[in-house]
């Protein structure tokens, strides 16, 4: 398997967990303003391998 090819699947995964959890945590999240919001899916996206696991525990209560 080439770098290259390995590079690009990598950040096909990425890019995935990046639109499911922001997609998840905008309509999970409580707060009144859209900006808030959204700024949160942004956040939470961005970082998802660590913080989308707690989004997801976070919904249960």
């Amino acid at each position: 398997m080439s770098h290259h090819h390995l590079w690009e699947m990598i950040r096909t995964l990425y890019f995935l967990g990046l639109s499911v959890s922001m997609l998840f945590t905008f309509f999970m999240s409580k707060d009144n303003s859209l900006v808030m919001r959204f700024l949160a899916a942004i956040l939470i996206g961005v970082t998802w391998p660590l913080s989308f696991p707690v989004v997801i525990v976070f919904s249960f209560f």
